[in-house]
C-alpha cells in the first residue's frame, strides 16, 4: 500500500514536481493508496496496483520467473527457514546443509557497519531491495524505509510478507529445479515492522524522491550489476541529503551481460587503479564527493537448489557525502 504520508518526500522522477495520490475508487484506507495512481503537477502518472506503485517498466527476464523468486527468498531468509523447518524437512530438501551450515550473521555483521548512523528520524531507501529482507531489518531502527527494485515479482514477494506477516516459501523450488522433484511450501509467521515500510517498483534512474530528501541509501550487490556506476552514483547523490550516507555492497562478480568490461572496478574502470576492486570503489566514490567511513568483507551464501549453494565474500562499505 502506498502510504500517503510519504507524499512529503515523493517527487516525480521525470520532472521533480510533487506527487499526489489519485484514488481509483476501490479504497484509500487509513492513509494508504491501494489502487489508483500517483500524479505529478505536470501530469506524469504512475500506476498503483494492489498497493504497489511502479516508477519504471518492470523487468522481463529470468528474475520475473517464480523459480528465481524462490531462489531469492531461500537465500535472503535462510535463517528464518532454518528455525521453522524440521530436521526431516531439511534432510529432504537441503542435502548440502545450506540452511544450517555455518553462521547466519550476515545481517548482524552488516548492521555493525551502518547501524550507528540510523535513528528513528532517518528516512532510508533500500535500492535494489530484492525480496525485502534488508528493508525489514533497517525498519527496526529507522523512521521510514522504502525498498525499491525493478523486479515486480520480488516486490510482490516483499509486499506479501509485509501484508501477511508470513514468509511463504517453497523448498524444492529454486534457481535450478529438477523435474519431478517433490516440493514443500512453508508458511512462517514473522515479527517485522510494518508501519514504516514501503515497497516500490523502480530503479536508480526512476527514484521518486525530491532532491536532498533521503538520509541514507543502502544498495546491496547492485554496483556490479549496473550499466554505468558513475551514472548510478549521480542518481543516488541527487536524492541524498548533505552529509547523508550510502552503504554499498558487492561481491564484484562482474558479467558482460550487465556491465561493459571497460567499466569493471579492479580492471581500470572509470580511470580507477587496476587490482583491488575494493580500492577502486573507494577511489570512485571519492571522485564523486564521498569519504569512506568504514568497510568490511562479510561471508554470504546463495542458494541454488537442494544439492548445492555458493559462498561469497561481500565487500560492504559505508560512505558519507561531503
Amino acid at each position: 500500500m502506498v502510504q500517503t504520508r510519504l507524499e512529503t518526500v515523493l517527487a516525480c522522477p521525470h520532472c521533480g514536481t510533487a506527487l499526489q495520490s489519485k484514488d481509483a475508487g476501490t479504497a484509500a484506507l487509513k492513509g494508504e493508496l491501494l489502487e489508483g495512481e500517483l500524479v505529478c503537477e505536470k501530469h506524469h502518472t504512475f500506476p498503483v496496483k494492489d498497493g504497489i506503485a511502479a516508477f519504471c517498466v518492470p523487468l522481463k527476464n529470468k528474475y520475473e520467473e517464480e523459480i528465481f523468486g524462490q531462489f531469492y527468498l531461500q537465500t535472503h531468509y535462510r535463517d528464518w527457514i532454518a528455525k521453522a523447518a524440521s530436521k526431516d524437512q531439511l534432510a529432504t530438501f537441503d542435502l548440502p546443509g545450506f540452511f544450517t551450515r555455518g553462521d547466519s550473521s550476515y545481517y548482524t555483521d552488516l548492521f555493525t557497519i551502518f547501524g550507528g548512523v540510523l535513528s528513528k528520524a532517518s528516512t532510508v531507501v533500500d535500492l535494489g531491495c530484492s525480496v525485502g529482507r534488508l528493508t525489514f531489518e533497517c525498519a527496526r531502527h529507522a523512521g521510514q524505509v522504502i525498498g525499491i527494485d525493478p523486479s515486480q515479482l520480488h516486490i510482490r514477494h516483499a509486499r506479501d510478507i509485509l501484508r501477511t506477516k508470513e514468509l511463504h516459501v517453497t523448498l524444492g523450488q529454486s534457481q535450478n529445479a529438477y523435474a519431478g522433484e517433490k516440493t514443500l511450501t512453508l508458511h512462517i509467521p514473522v515479527m517485522i515492522p510494518t508501519r514504516n515500510v514501503e515497497f516500490f517498483v523502480g530503479d536508480d534512474a526512476s527514484l521518486p524522491f525530491a532532491d536532498a530528501s533521503i538520509d541514507m541509501i543502502i544498495s546491496s550487490a547492485v554496483i556490479d550489476r549496473v550499466l554505468d556506476a558513475e551514472v548510478f552514483i549521480r542518481h543516488c547523490s541527487r536524492i541524498l541529503k548533505p552529509h547523508g550516507h550510502i552503504l554499498l555492497t558487492a561481491p564484484f562478480n562482474w558479467q558482460e551481460i550487465f556491465t561493459p568490461p571497460e567499466k569493471w572496478l579492479g580492471k581500470g574502470g572509470y580511470g580507477t587503479p587496476n587490482g583491488s576492486p575494493e580500492k577502486a570503489l573507494d577511489a570512485l566514490m571519492k571522485c564523486h564527493g564521498y569519504r569512506r567511513i568504514r568497510a568490511q568483507n562479510i561471508p554470504w551464501q546463495t542458494h541454488c537448489d537442494q544439492r548445492y549453494f555458493f559462498m561469497w565474500s561481500i565487500y560492504a562499505a559505508l560512505f558519507q557525502k561531503i
